[in-house]
Parts: C-alpha cells; sequence; structure tokens
C-alpha cells in the first residue's frame, strides 16, 4: 500500500481493537469480582435489615464464585464485554491521540504537556462511552445477576439482556448513568494518562530508549502502574457508578430500603453522599483491591499491546 503524507490510523486501530480482546480475556474475572463486591450488602444495612454481607475482599469473591459456578460464574456478561469492547477501546485511543495531537498545537499545552494529556483523557471517555455506557450496564447486570434484592435480573445471556433492558427501560434504561460514567471514567482516563505519559517520558530517559524500540515489559510497567494508580484515585466515582447502572428503572423511581445497599441513588452526588452517611467514609474505597487488581493488568495489557501492535502494523500501511 502507497504511503502517503500523513500517517495511517489503521494500525493504531487495529493495535486498539486487538488488544481490547486481549486484556478483556485475561481480566474479565477480576471485573466480575469488583462489580460483586460493590453491590453487595454493607455491614451497617445488613444489620437493619437482615441482608449477608457476602464476601471480604475479591480473593474470597474469585474462590466462591469458583466453587459454585465454576470459571462461567466469573465470566458472565463476558460476550458483551468482548465484542463491544474492541470497537469501544478503539474509539477510546483514537480520540485521545487526536485530541493530544490538535492540543499540542497551542503554546499553552506544549508548555504544559501534563494537562494536555488530561484533558485528552476527558475527551477520549467523553467520545467512548456512547459504546461503553450500554455495555457496561449489560455486563454489570449479567455479573451481580442473583444476588438478591432489588439486583435480581432474570437474563439467560447476554442478548437477552440487551433486549430485556431495551424492552423495558428504552433507551434512557441502555444509557442510565451515562453522566455518572463520564464523571467517574472521565477522571480515570484523565489520571491515567497523566500518569502513564510522565512515567513513560522518565522510562525513556532513564533507559536511553527510542521511542519506537521500547520493550513490551516496559510498557507494561509504566501502564500497570498508572492503571493502579487511577483506579485508587477514582475508586468512589466507580462505586456509585457501578450502583446506578444496576438499579432498575421501577426501583429507582420507588421509595424505601429495596437494594442491597439502601434506598436507590438519585444521582452521582447524592449516591456519594448516602454511602458517607450510612456505610461511612471507608465504605468509598469499598472493592477498591478488586479494582486496582483489575485495571493493573487490564490497562497494562491493553496498553503494552497496543504500543507494541501498532509499531508492528505501522510499516505495513
Amino acid at each position: 500500500m502507497a504511503k502517503t503524507s500523513e500517517a495511517s490510523p489503521w494500525p493504531g486501530l487495529l493495535a486498539s481493537s486487538t488488544a481490547g480482546m486481549i486484556a478483556r480475556v485475561t481480566c474479565h474475572p477480576l471485573d466480575t469480582c469488583k462489580a460483586i463486591l460493590q453491590v453487595q450488602h454493607s455491614k451497617k444495612h445488613a444489620a437493619v435489615t437482615g441482608g449477608q454481607v457476602g464476601y471480604s475482599n475479591f480473593v474470597h469473591v474469585l474462590r466462591a464464585t469458583l466453587q459454585r459456578e465454576g470459571i462461567v460464574g466469573l465470566y458472565r456478561g463476558f460476550g458483551v464485554a468482548f465484542f463491544g469492547g474492541a470497537p469501544g477501546l478503539c474509539l477510546y485511543l483514537s480520540s485521545y491521540e487526536k485530541s493530544k495531537s490538535w492540543l499540542g498545537s497551542f503554546s499553552y499545552f506544549q508548555e504544559q504537556p501534563a494537562m494536555s494529556h488530561f484533558v485528552s483523557g476527558m475527551t477520549a471517555e467523553a467520545f467512548s462511552c456512547v459504546l461503553f455506557v450500554p455495555i457496561d450496564i449489560t455486563k454489570e447486570r449479567l455479573q451481580i445477576q442473583g444476588m438478591g434484592g432489588g439486583t435480581t435480573f432474570n437474563y439467560k445471556g447476554n442478548m437477552d439482556a440487551i433486549r430485556q433492558i431495551w424492552r423495558h427501560e428504552g433507551l434512557r434504561g441502555v444509557y442510565k448513568g451515562y453522566g455518572a460514567t463520564l464523571l467517574s471514567f472521565g477522571p480515570f482516563s484523565a489520571f491515567y494518562f497523566t500518569f502513564y505519559e510522565q512515567l513513560k517520558a522518565q522510562s525513556l530517559v532513564l533507559t536511553r530508549t527510542h521511542p519506537n524500540d521500547v520493550p513490551f515489559i516496559q510498557h507494561m510497567l509504566n501502564s500497570v502502574l498508572a492503571g493502579m494508580a487511577a483506579s485508587f484515585v477514582t475508586n468512589p466515582l466507580d462505586l456509585v457508578k457501578l450502583r446506578l447502572q444496576v438499579q432498575r428503572s421501577g426501583i429507582a423511581s420507588g421509595g424505601g430500603d429495596m437494594l442491597p445497599w439502601g434506598r436507590p441513588y438519585r444521582h452521582l452526588f447524592d449516591g456519594l453522599s448516602q454511602i458517607v452517611k450510612t456505610e461511612g467514609t471507608s465504605a468509598l474505597l469499598k472493592g477498591v483491591g478488586a479494582r486496582m487488581a483489575f485495571h493493573g493488568p487490564a490497562t497494562a495489557i491493553s496498553m503494552a499491546c497496543y504500543e507494541s501492535l501498532k509499531s508492528e502494523f505501522t510499516p505495513y500501511f
């Protein structure tokens, strides 16, 4: 294929799609554990309602799910996440690269590259949420299916979940929690790319490596550190976002303690307020270990595969 003066987008598109699929296959069980931990009964709420606090940490969830359901239980919601994740990550990374390139034309962002990475991360999330929110809602409801209370669903699989959500809740149900997702994953992406780009720049200086010759393991290390740090900082936002997404429309508009964590949340800030009031400040970090355990390797695999595959694919376009 003839080369043009403008770089072809195909290496990045193919690399990001492949990276998204690889990361989902390897890390989905950890994502399932995180979802289960974040929606289970809090100790305070269980004492009032008689509900049970099922798991103490993500290792407990992992072991118990394997014993009860086998590996299949850890891969609930995998289909929609796997096939939807490829175009989702493709849009995510291409939006980030385009935004970073455009911001680089302004003198302010040339002098403050960290701000360019932060804003580009937010921009990437805003665009990719169009695909990721419906994927997340379907995936998360399948992951926590059967836990009891307001989160008991009767989905037979990925396609059945999509059909039921659309039939009973419409477009609003498909995009439930879009604002909360953007307010949650927007900062995550912003912090992630800020941390990642700084670590990447430092590693190039320390190892005296050309950007095109960075070894796969170095990409992995930079990304896993950035992913875990961003996961920790933004866990409270992710906790509320997930709970908003699994609330069924009928419950969300009702009253009373109809969910494992108490009454339904009206919006992100209401959720944060309720958690602090009813579960304590420490509950804001519920599931943080599982989230770091998921996003660390997930982002590491995604970015390391993306960076390496992009370099491999470039000569062919």
